[in-house]
């Protein structure tokens, strides 16, 4: 199996948030526990990529100029996600105010979705070279695997909620590609960035 490049990576792993995100508004209030079990994977799923994605795709555009304001735009979409998950998760599944609040952030995951695929992923694949896409896809997939394993571990989930929306390059990737020190990621963006500019 070929390693999916970054944005074939992210791209897999925006469908499973769509498909969540569409469960988890689907979903009665008669039903809270399948409310909340939607709510749990879409809240471990956002979590897991965005942490992969800002490290694998977002850090290497702040350090390129023509990336920075894409970069920046799309961590703080990031952040106001964070900020209705954690809303979400304050309210009663079973509550009208909890079917607003996740309609909510079902159309922002959405709309943020959109606007990277149909934005930020032209700017970025402009700077990127084929073989940075390759190798940032491979690190982006063993890292997003991991990332959802250590919040499935923080949050007290059970383990199988940590691989049940693996797709086969994640499983793949956790098995296969060796992680990257973060003391060697960073000097490789430093030392890439640096010769970009000379």
């Amino acid at each position: 199996m070929t390693t999916p490049d970054i944005y074939q990576a992210l791209r897999e792993s925006h469908e499973i948030q769509r498909a969540w995100c569409t469960r988890l508004t689907r979903t009665r209030a008669t039903n809270p526990q399948g409310r909340r079990d939607a709510f749990l994977t879409l809240k471990l799923e956002l979590a897991a990529h965005a942490a992969a994605e800002e490290r694998f795709l977002y850090a290497p555009m702040l350090m390129d100029d023509r990336g920075i304001d894409s970069a920046r735009h799309a961590l703080a979409e990031h952040h106001d996600l964070d900020e209705l998950v954690a809303a979400l998760g304050q309210l009663a599944p079973e509550g009208e105010a909890w079917g607003e609040k996740a309609k909510e952030l079902a159309h922002e995951v959405r709309h943020h979705l959109e606007e990277e695929e149909r934005g930020f992923f032209q700017v970025s694949g402009k700077i990127l070279t084929a073989a940075q896409k390759q190798r940032l896809g491979a690190q982006y997939l063993r890292n997003y695997a991991q990332m959802k394993k250590k919040y499935a571990a923080d949050w007290g989930y059970a383990a199988e909620r940590a691989t049940q929306t693996d797709t086969p390059a994640v499983g793949a990737a956790r098995k296969t590609v060796a992680p990257v020190p973060a003391k060697a990621r960073v000097a490789r963006v430093v030392s890439a960035a640096g010769r970009r500019r000379r």
